[in-house]
C-alpha cells in the first residue's frame, strides 16, 4: 500500500470516528439518546444538537459513532480512480445512511446526530485528502514514508527515555568479592 493512502486511511479513522467522536463529543457533549429522552418513555429532557448541558454522564447521543465509521468509508472510496471511484463514493455514502438510519430506527441517535457525525468525517477526509494528494505541492510516497520513519525513531527514542526513566532502580550492591585463600601448606 502507498505511504500516502496509508496515512490518509490510518489518520482519518483514527482521528474523525476515534478521537474527535467517539473520544470528545460522544463524552462531553451531553445530549441524551432518544430512548432515554421523556417524549419516547425515558426520563430526561430533550435537548437539541446544539445544547451541551444535557444529563447524559458519558456515551452521549451527539454524535454518531456508528455513523461517523459508516461516513469513514468515504476515505478508501476517495482512493479508488477513474469512474470506479464515484461508484464507490456513492456506495460509501449510501452504506453510511443506511447504519445511522439503522441507529435511528432503534432509538439510539437522533437524525441531527448521523448528519454532523456525517459532516464531520467527511470534511476531516477531505482536508486530509487534500493535504496528501490534491494541493499543488503535495508530498509524494517518499517523502511521507521518510516523514513516518523520522516520527517513529523520534517516539521510539521518547518512549525508551521515558521507560528508562520509569524503571531506573538503583544499582545492585555487590558483597566484595573475596579472594579464596591459598591452599595449605604441607611440611614435606
Amino acid at each position: 500500500m502507498p505511504a500516502r493512502a496509508a496515512v490518509l486511511l490510518a489518520f482519518t479513522m483514527a482521528v474523525g470516528p476515534g478521537l474527535l467522536v467517539n473520544g470528545i463529543l460522544k463524552q462531553e457533549w451531553g445530549r441524551p439518546r432518544p430512548v432515554h429522552v421523556d417524549t419516547f418513555g425515558g426520563r430526561d429532557a430533550f435537548k437539541s444538537w446544539y445544547e451541551t448541558d444535557g444529563t447524559c454522564p458519558g456515551n452521549c447521543s451527539f454524535v454518531s459513532g456508528e455513523g461517523a465509521l459508516g461516513f469513514w468509508m468515504t476515505a478508501p472510496a476517495s482512493l479508488v480512480p477513474g469512474p470506479a471511484g464515484a461508484v464507490a463514493m456513492v456506495a460509501a455514502v449510501a452504506f453510511a445512511s443506511v447504519a445511522g438510519g439503522l441507529r435511528i430506527a432503534f432509538g439510539g441517535h437522533f437524525f441531527t446526530d448521523v448528519v454532523f457525525s456525517g459532516v464531520l468525517v467527511i470534511v476531516l477526509v477531505v482536508l486530509t485528502r487534500y493535504v496528501l494528494y490534491d494541493r499543488k505541492r503535495a508530498p509524494g510516497d517518499a517523502a511521507v514514508e521518510l516523514i513516518i520513519g523520522r516520527t517513529g525513531l523520534k517516539l521510539r527514542t521518547l518512549l525508551l527515555r521515558g521507560w528508562r526513566r520509569v524503571w531506573r532502580r538503583p544499582p545492585l550492591r555487590r558483597p566484595p568479592l573475596r579472594r579464596p585463600l591459598p591452599p595449605p601448606r604441607t611440611g614435606l
